[in-house]
């Protein structure tokens, strides 16, 4: 069979309920699917997963990948000093791209970088890390 990550039969999902109060500001991107599974079953009020609620639940988690692409979009155009519109440099574009790659694949956390930061950071996996041409090229050509 197949799982998905967040869903499958591991972990804490012996719980019954995931209890999200108002205070939560940000949640593991490994909980949100389980916790979406929930509050769909709860306002559809049925514990069944049919075909219609799996296209929905899937619908919302493409939603929230999207949402979450964009703010780290964003976020690369602030921390490499770009502006959102307008045309690009073919180096602000190889910025943004660093800085994209920086935070996706390697977790990087541009709300406290600098663009000094990400430049050093370039270099270094540029000298050091084998897979980062690869990894950079396979991004630029997305």
């Amino acid at each position: 069979g197949w799982s998905i990550k967040g869903l499958e039969p591991v972990g804490a999902s012996w719980l019954k309920v995931a209890t999200v109060t108002t205070g939560v500001k940000q949640m593991s991107k490994y909980t949100v699917p389980a916790y979406l599974h929930q509050e769909l079953l709860g306002l559809t009020g049925t514990d069944d997963l049919d075909i219609h609620r799996l296209a929905i639940l899937i619908s919302t988690i493409e939603h929230v990948i999207r949402a979450e692409m964009l703010s780290y979009i964003y976020d690369a155009h602030k921390v490499m000093q770009v502006r959102i519109s307008g045309p690009k440099t073919q180096r602000e574009v190889d910025d943004l791209i660093s800085a994209f790659t920086l935070l996706y694949a390697f977790g990087s956390n541009l709300e406290i970088s600098t663009k000094r930061d990400i430049e050093n950071s370039t270099r270094f996996l540029q000298a050091n890390h084998k897979g980062w041409q690869q990894l950079h090229a396979r991004i630029q050509d997305v």
